[in-house]
């Protein structure tokens, strides 16, 4: 779909080493988690990523409804749900709007 510089991981841990790893101002476009992580919860690796990048935007796919993760604590965190199965159509849209909001210069004021 012509998206560049994109990281693939397998595994929580992984996923963190990878966003931390980035200067703090930096920050990738969209970081896609899973909800069902094999090693460390997806709350756990949202809130590591935050707590270090605070305007890091998060796209959680899940089997459960998005209201989930508000009981969660995850709920001042700007992140979308995209519940599965769906379409790839739907995550490119999700991605679409973060690249418009990254060129929107105040949405991380």
């Amino acid at each position: 779909m012509g998206y560049k510089d994109i990281v693939i991981t397998d595994s929580g841990r992984k996923c963190l080493d990878e966003a931390l790893k980035i200067t703090h101002s930096q920050s990738y476009l969209v970081i896609i988690l899973d909800t069902h992580l094999k090693d460390i919860p997806v709350t756990e690796v949202a809130k590591k990523i935050i707590d270090r990048k605070p305007n890091q935007h998060i796209v959680f796919t899940s089997t459960l409804p998005s209201d989930t993760f508000i009981s969660t604590g995850l709920n001042n965190i700007k992140e979308t749900t995209i519940t599965k199965p769906f379409r790839l159509s739907a995550l490119s849209a999700v991605i679409d709007e973060s690249f418009r909001k990254h060129q929107d210069p105040n949405y991380f004021s």
